[in-house]
């Protein structure tokens, strides 16, 4: 993986497994969830799950919308108000070992700045989840971004060469967009069956003279 310049990093689930977090949370508090939950089996691999929010995958298939927001706002009131919860299942990915653990990468000259970016589900949430990305992200280099609406619109504020993620709605924004100049940026996406972008999306990019790499 060859990290340099100006790097977009997402964090959930790029830099740390925040979605097997979560659902690690929701097991160990099943009694509360399960009105909306499907039967949870003992161990699901969240890497092969089909939607970007796991949330999607594992609830009832005849939830309503309203109902749905509703547990989305109970459980991150119970699991960010809490920094217990949040961080006791909480782990690291390769690719922030790769990038903390390296000081060519961080001290030397391949990388000028790193933009970790997040999203919250209120200021409270986010206040928990920020606290946690300074311990983990305390170099100068690293600058963390607040995501509060179209993630593709923060990105094209910033200047940046490599862009890693698993969000492949946010890549179809910026590459759909024709008047945003994608031209000699490149794309790293986490593989995952929900990541994954069509095979015309890729030819795209090329053809906008950018590049787009899967990673495990």
């Amino acid at each position: 993986m060859n990290l340099h310049g100006k790097i977009i990093i997402d964090f959930d689930d790029v830099l740390a497994e925040t979605s097997k977090a979560l659902y690690l949370h929701i097991k160990f508090m099943w009694p509360m969830y399960c009105p909306n939950i499907k039967d949870l089996p003992i161990d699901l691999d969240v890497t092969k799950r089909e939607h970007k929010d796991i949330m999607r995958d594992i609830v009832k298939d005849d939830i309503t919308d309203e109902r749905f927001l509703g547990l989305i706002s109970t459980l991150f009131s119970n699991y960010y108000n809490n920094p217990g919860a949040y961080t006791q299942y909480f782990k690291t990915t390769k690719l922030y070992d790769s990038i903390m653990s390296s000081e060519v990468l961080l001290s030397g000259n391949k990388i000028d700045k790193i933009y970790i970016l997040t999203g919250s589900f209120n200021d409270d949430d986010y206040k928990v989840k920020y606290d946690v990305l300074k311990e983990l992200f305390s170099n100068e280099k690293i600058e963390i971004i607040r995501v509060e609406d179209k993630e593709s619109d923060v990105i094209k504020k910033l200047d940046w060469n490599l862009y890693i993620t698993d969000n492949k709605n946010v890549i179809k924004h910026l590459i759909e967009d024709p008047d945003y100049n994608i031209s000699e940026k490149e794309f790293l996406v986490l593989d995952r069956p929900y990541s994954k972008l069509e095979q015309k999306e890729e030819v795209l990019i090329e053809e906008k003279g950018a590049t787009i790499n899967y990673y495990k």
